[in-house]
């Protein structure tokens, strides 16, 4: 019989390379996101895509994790950059940076 109390969650929460986590993060901020299907290669570092500001500036963001330790988003609009970061708020600062700010609450886009 399988003793539950010593089962370990090995299931991640609240990790910023979770896609459900930064889609929850990302629409707090105030963006408005789509996620996209989970298309699974073998051998493969990719593990979500997201369109942030669909229909306005269309970027997506593409997590590429090696191990939970070790992930990158790969952010692409008009130019392309990778963030390595733990931090939700330097995502953010890079949305920013490509001039993609979260529209305001209750003004349609």
């Amino acid at each position: 019989m399988l003793d539950v109390k010593n089962v370990k969650n090995t299931k991640s929460k609240n990790k910023l390379y979770t896609k459900s986590y930064f889609v929850k993060r990302l629409e707090h901020a105030g963006y408005k996101v789509e996620p996209l299907p989970n298309i699974v290669f073998r051998n493969e570092e990719r593990q979500w895509m997201i369109v942030v500001s669909p229909c306005y500036k269309n970027i997506v963001v593409v997590c590429h994790k090696r191990n939970p330790d070790d992930f990158y988003f790969h952010v692409i609009g008009k130019a392309s950059i990778k963030v390595t970061t733990h931090s939700m708020d330097v995502v953010i600062e890079q949305l920013r940076l490509m001039h993609l700010e979260a529209p305001e609450i209750g003004v349609a886009t």
